[in-house]
């Protein structure tokens, strides 16, 4: 039996934006437009872009007004021609053509990957115009974002599940027809979110709907396809990951990061020796490169819970627990059941085991004096550094059994938050 306790460490929680831009970046972007081209015509691209919305939209598709899709979507893969093979050619308002010989097809799937192509430039959307509000704070466009955000909120919940056969399997979707491309289409919404929150263009209330009906109703549509091994589950990483660091949410975080087919399992088997992607195709290697990329950028900028301790020390202390109630009771102790009976810290051999601040920042004698050395400061991913604790900070354990051939039993989390 082995029992495991870990020991995280999370810093204050971080102003918004910070899902990929935050402040510094976006001041830092409006600079560069100023002496590089490139830049500008990048940030010019996105202002063109809210300039002409939602008029772009209703042209491409020949909208008589300006709506969310009242249904799910379909699978792109559907729009081929049957007897050639080939992708379709699609002219609004409904027409869906084979550019081989000119027939027409009409009806489910050819309409419903039209409404799939509809969500996802929606989504899209969202993103440039909250990118534009940020750039120019030009208010319509962040409003404009919102309410892409807000009436998906309202309808998304609505959506059937279903899957590119019409039916509720485990990986089928709402907006879309399976898990893979709902969580493609949910990273361009959190980043909006994102973009938006600290900023007064949503109320609270707004706020409260949009996270609750949108990004975490759509979370746990993709949570319900535990796909494993696979380029699916690292883009169902991202996509609940963006919804995971956007809030704040340090469970959804830990299960992107560290789950049971989270992002360091991924990298650890779908990975090969030399680095290549283990389906063996160079499509397959930068279609999923692309998910992990974007979960790591998350992760760094996100800053979840960082280990700083891992410890299976309880396997060489001297004392069992049952041996621990033993010497106790056989003293006069009188427990009871439910008495709480504690360990004190317990470290292992390794510099990562030890068990407390005062024992990770040690950093030996000085032979000269052979007084202790100066505190070594913890190195944390956001470049900040720890000797002990500061306001805000918050302190997480964690333990847990396991052995070979049984169920691990969890014993949940002990957290704790500083406040001056």
């Amino acid at each position: 039996m082995r029992l495991v306790t870990l020991f995280l460490f999370s810093l204050p929680l971080l102003a918004q934006p910070h899902l990929f831009l935050n402040e510094a970046d976006l001041e830092r972007i409006r600079l560069r437009t100023q002496s590089d081209s490139w830049a500008a015509s990048t940030v010019d691209s996105i202002k063109t872009f809210a300039a002409g919305w939602p008029k772009s939209h209703t042209d491409k598709y020949a909208l008589a007004s300006y709506a969310i899709p009242d249904k799910g979507g379909q699978w792109g893969q559907h729009y081929v021609c049957p007897r050639h093979g080939v992708s379709l050619t699609f002219a609004a308002p409904a027409t869906h053509r084979c550019p081989i010989d000119a027939a027409t097809f009409s009806g489910w799937p050819y309409e419903d990957v039209i409404v799939s192509r509809r969500h996802a430039d929606l989504a899209d959307a969202a993103r440039e115009l909250a990118l534009a509000f940020r750039f120019t704070g030009e208010r319509r466009y962040g409003e404009q974002a919102a309410w892409i955000l807000t009436r998906y909120a309202e309808v998304y919940p609505t959506y059937a599940l279903h899957d590119k056969d019409g039916r509720n399997t485990r990986s089928g979707a709402r907006a879309r027809a399976q898990t893979l491309d709902e969580a493609i289409w949910l990273i361009p919404l959190a980043w909006a979110y994102d973009l938006l929150s600290g900023t007064d263009v949503m109320t609270d209330e707004q706020r409260a709907k949009v996270e609750r009906d949108l990004l975490r109703a759509c979370v746990e549509t993709i949570r319900r396809n535990d796909a494993g091994i696979s380029n699916w589950q690292s883009w169902h990483n991202a996509g609940v990951g963006a919804v995971a660091f956007a809030l704040n949410d340090e469970e959804l975080i830990e299960w992107v990061v560290n789950g049971k087919s989270g992002f360091r399992f991924q990298m650890k088997n779908s990975v090969e020796g030399e680095g290549f992607w283990y389906e063996g195709a160079w499509g397959y290697h930068y279609y999923a490169l692309d998910a992990l990329l974007q979960t790591a950028e998350m992760e760094k900028r996100g800053m979840g819970p960082h280990r700083i301790s891992r410890s299976k020390a309880f396997k060489e202390m001297y004392w069992t627990f049952a041996q621990m109630v033993t010497h106790h009771t056989s003293n006069g102790c009188n427990l009871q059941p439910g008495d709480l009976l504690a360990s004190g810290t317990v470290s292992g051999r390794g510099a990562d085991e030890r068990g407390c601040l005062l024992e990770l920042t040690w950093d030996g004698l000085d032979p000269t004096t052979g007084k202790p050395k100066p505190r070594k400061p913890i190195q944390l991913p956001s470049g900040e550094t720890r000797t002990f604790l500061q306001d805000g900070d918050t302190v997480i354990f964690k333990g847990y059994c396991e052995r070979d051939g049984y169920r691990r039993i969890g014993f949940g989390e002990c957290r704790g938050r500083i406040v001056n």
